[in-house]
């Protein structure tokens, strides 16, 4: 997918998803922040030093999934923290799958590809979405 000139807010996204995760929640719950995009960061504070801050506030993984060759993965941040490239929009709800079985621990059943969004659905995500989930913590027994 080409895209003529578009505006990708990756930092701006991460830090108000942090501001809104921690702001919530307590000692127990473990805060990811899931960002999926199609391009790199050129709009309001960098994404690696919103990720930085991020992880350092608090959150405890940045996990990213980029898609296409333009996407830049380089906020992924956190212990348990991974980063998934895929080619095109056509491997995307493969890539979800996976992606959300990683993270929960629970292997999903594999899934048919979907079809490229219009341009107007994409950019009306400016080439970015992020997900952001609370789970609590397990307590050592």
């Amino acid at each position: 997918m080409v895209q003529p000139s578009s505006n990708t807010a990756l930092g701006p996204a991460i830090a108000t998803a942090a501001t809104s995760l921690l702001g919530v929640g307590g000692p127990d719950d473990t805060y990811v922040i899931d960002v999926s995009t199609d391009g790199v960061g050129n709009v309001g504070i960098n994404a690696v030093a919103a990720a930085t801050d991020a992880i350092g506030a608090g959150i405890d993984n940045i996990n990213g999934l980029g898609i296409g060759s333009g996407a830049i993965l380089d906020f992924v941040m956190g212990p348990d923290s991974f980063g998934v490239q895929i080619d095109s929009f056509q491997d995307m709800e493969a890539a979800l799958a996976q992606k959300i079985s990683t993270e929960i621990g629970n292997p999903l059943p594999p899934v048919q590809g979907v079809p490229e969004p219009s341009w107007a659905f994409a950019t009306s995500f400016a080439g970015l979405l992020v997900v952001v989930r609370r789970r609590r913590r397990s307590s050592a027994v």
